[in-house]
């Protein structure tokens, strides 16, 4: 399944880099957008979106999406580090 969610997540960023070298912009954030709304815990897209509103000049979206990213981004880390000491804690040979 992780596989499938990078191929996806790779895919979007693909056609969101190719609507904006097309100099579609805001074709590029409406694709951006559409799949943060379905997948909005996914901080790569999250930030993809930030830098696109900031390439843009619209420094409040930016800023706003930068926010979450940031928020997704910090949750992910606790996440990973609440993993991390859960293994840590458990005895050798033990899975």
């Amino acid at each position: 399944m992780r596989g499938s969610r990078s191929l996806h997540l790779d895919c979007r960023l693909k056609l969101a880099g190719v609507t904006n070298r097309t100099g579609d912009f805001e074709g590029a954030i409406r694709v951006l957008q559409r799949w943060t709304a379905i997948d909005p815990d996914n901080a790569p897209l999250q930030l993809m979106l930030a830098l696109q509103y900031q390439r843009m000049g619209r420094e409040l979206d930016s800023e706003r999406e930068f926010r979450k990213f940031n928020e997704l981004s910090n949750a992910m880390l606790q996440q990973q580090r609440a993993a991390e000491s859960s293994d840590a804690s458990q005895p050798a040979g033990k899975p």
